[in-house]
């Protein structure tokens, strides 16, 4: 009976832990862009413009999904570690400051593959279902 009982919290423990799950977006980009994957942090910096160019060369191209998709939250949580709108108030803040604009927006998961696809440079996120064709899809690791 401890058996079945200890079987039983394992299943459900495993079943609710969501770091086993796949992430719930896909980072994508222009398919001349050289890179493979990038960490949480470098992608933090390329979405901040910290950093503006690719480790092979070229100017890199942001572009955001819209404040009010989840998935743009989702993306700055696990990116970022902030909440979206914590995000979106220091492109407000930048943007006012005439240091610099901020990524380009798109309201959608195929307005954002769309714009990568024809944007050389381009990196963005997409949901984990969206199809993808005509981008590269890039690994995040830690």
């Amino acid at each position: 009976m401890r058996i079945v009982k200890l079987a039983a919290a394992l299943l459900s423990l495993a079943l609710a832990t969501p770091a086993l799950a796949e992430e719930p977006f896909k980072v994508i980009a222009n398919p001349e862009v050289s890179t493979d994957a990038l960490s949480r942090s470098q992608l933090s910096d390329l979405f901040l413009k910290r950093t503006t160019t690719w480790p092979g060369g070229g100017k890199v191209v942001p572009v955001n999904l819209s404040e009010d998709s989840r998935t743009y939250e989702v993306f700055c949580q696990s990116v970022h570690g902030k909440p979206g709108s914590l995000i979106h108030t220091f492109w407000k803040r930048v943007a006012a400051s005439g240091r610099d604009t901020p990524p380009a927006v798109r309201h959608s998961d195929e307005d954002v593959v769309a714009f990568v696809r024809s944007t050389r440079g381009a990196i963005g996120y997409v949901s984990a279902a969206a199809p993808t064709p005509g981008v590269k899809v890039i690994r995040v690791g830690n």
